[in-house]
Parts: C-alpha cells; structure tokens; sequence
C-alpha cells in the first residue's frame, strides 16, 4: 500500500528555488572554467535537492537545511561588508536573498512539512 503525499505549495516553491540556484551555480562553473578558474559551486546541489525534496527525501531535506544554514550565517557577513564598501545595492539584494533563506529554512522545519519526510513512526520528537 502506498502512501501518495500532495507537495505543498510552499515546499514546491522552496525545491524550484534550490533547482534555479542549481542552474546559476553550473553556468557560473562552467563560465569559470571557460576563463581558466575552477571552482565548485555547492548550489550545483540544488539539482538533487529539487527532485529529493519533491521525493519528500530525508537526506536531500538535510542537505537543503545544511546549505540554507551555511548562508544564514554567511550572508550578514557579506552584508556588513557591502554596507561598509559602500556598495548599498549588492547589501540590498544580500538582504533579500537572507530573509529568502529564512523563508526556506521556515518552510523546511514546519512540522507540517517536516512530517511528510517521515514515516508516522519515524517523525522525530523534541523531548524537553
């Protein structure tokens, strides 16, 4: 017997931002490889992130979560440090890209949502 689980809207948004960022991080590897520079990109993740969150996969949610909390520490730095170069609309679209990631880590950790990564058995409890 198979259990069917409807994708909310919310987490259907949050998959097809992590595929968008998977696209931006491969043509920016490749434009960088192009110009001699190789770097990795982890958002070139976002692919497998897009199809694990749909899949409702408890791994690929984790690694979502790991790289949302990776920028929700690194983007105040970048913030205070493009309000401080004087470059008022990089910090500006900084912002919007943290509060964005605050969305995705809200969407994520939902119990509503987080249920439907676990079996009624496996949803892990907060036990005070």
């Amino acid at each position: 017997m198979t259990n069917k689980r409807q994708l909310p809207t919310a987490l259907s948004v949050v998959s097809l931002v992590f595929l968008v960022l998977g696209f931006i991080a491969l043509i920016q590897m490749v434009y960088g490889a192009m110009g001699g520079s190789l770097r990795f990109q982890f958002n070139v993740f976002g692919f497998w992130i897009y199809f694990g969150l749909r899949r409702f996969s408890t791994g690929w949610r984790t690694c979502a979560l790991v790289l949302i909390w990776v920028q929700l520490i690194v983007m105040p730095i970048a913030i205070v440090f493009s309000i401080t170069s004087g470059f008022l609309p990089s910090a500006i679209v900084d912002l919007a890209i943290f509060f964005l990631e605050l969305w995705m880590y809200r969407v994520l950790t939902r119990p509503d949502n987080r249920s439907l990564f676990y079996d009624e058995l496996e949803v892990p409890t907060l036990s005070h």
